[in-house]
C-alpha cells in the first residue's frame, strides 16, 4: 500500500539519547502499513493514531533501570516483562520500557490492559496525549 511521508520532526533528548523522529503522514497509516513500514526498524517506532513515532536507542542505564524495576516487581509478586508491546488497541500499540502483571501472559503481546505499565520519555518529547 502506498503512503506518502510529510515531514520528519526531531526530537532530541537532553541526556545523550538517539533523535526522536515523529513520521508525519498525509493520510494516517493503518495498523497494516505501519507494520509494513516500520515493524523491523530499531530502534524501534512506537503506533500512535496513525503515525509512527521512534523511540531512542535504550543507554546502559536505561536498561540496568529496567532490570532493577522488573526485579522489584518481581519481589512484589508480579511477572514482569520488557519492551513488550501493547495491543490492547487499534488506535496505538506502544512498546513500554517494563511491564507487569498478576495475571495470566497473553502471547505473544498483551491485548488487555496489565497492572503496571513503565515508560519513559525525554524532557523534549512531543506529548501526543499518551
Amino acid at each position: 500500500m502506498a503512503w506518502s511521508l510529510g515531514k520528519l520532526l526531531h526530537y532530541t533528548a537532553n541526556l545523550g539519547e538517539k533523535d526522536h523522529t515523529v513520521a508525519t503522514v498525509l493520510h494516517p497509516l493503518t495498523v497494516e502499513e505501519f507494520e509494513a513500514r516500520f515493524g523491523h526498524e530499531k530502534p524501534y517506532y512506537e503506533f500512535w493514531y496513525g503515525e509512527a513515532v521512534q523511540k531512542s536507542t535504550p543507554t546502559w542505564i536505561h536498561g540496568l533501570l529496567q532490570r532493577i524495576l522488573m526485579e522489584l516487581l518481581s519481589q512484589a509478586g508480579y511477572k514482569a516483562g520488557s519492551e513488550v508491546e501493547l495491543r490492547i488497541s487499534s488506535d496505538f500499540r506502544p512498546i513500554p520500557d517494563v511491564i507487569a502483571t498478576t495475571g495470566r501472559i497473553e502471547r505473544p503481546y498483551p491485548t488487555k490492559p496489565v497492572e503496571i505499565v513503565v515508560r519513559s520519555y525525554p524532557a523534549t518529547t512531543l506529548c501526543h496525549g499518551f
